[in-house]
């Protein structure tokens, strides 16, 4: 959902590393925050800071953000969840990402 970058645009992921993982799977992924900007030629419009998601291979993370499948699907999306989605470290810029995305 944050990990299309246009072609015409600068990407640069720079920010904090979390991982992202599913409770009642052995599943988790590691993903970093970024940003692009650009100016588009199709609109004539420029984009500075715009938010990205970019799954890591490696990395440390400084956050978790663990629960249930369904739920961390709902939550990614800003729906209601089921059950407490469980949120440690540093954290704060993605949920921000996240809150300020899709509504």
């Amino acid at each position: 959902m944050y990990a299309g970058v246009p072609r015409w645009a600068t990407h640069a992921v720079t920010g904090p590393i979390g991982r992202v993982t599913v409770a009642d799977a052995d599943a988790s992924w590691l993903a970093q925050l970024g940003s692009w900007a650009g100016h588009s030629p199709n609109s004539g419009k420029s984009y500075e800071d715009q938010p990205t998601l970019t799954l890591c291979e490696s990395g440390v993370p400084s956050f978790e953000i663990r629960g249930p499948a369904v739920d961390l699907d709902l939550w990614l999306w800003n729906r209601p969840t089921g059950s407490e989605i469980s949120v440690t470290g540093d954290a704060d810029a993605f949920v921000e990402l996240i809150r300020g995305g899709v509504q």
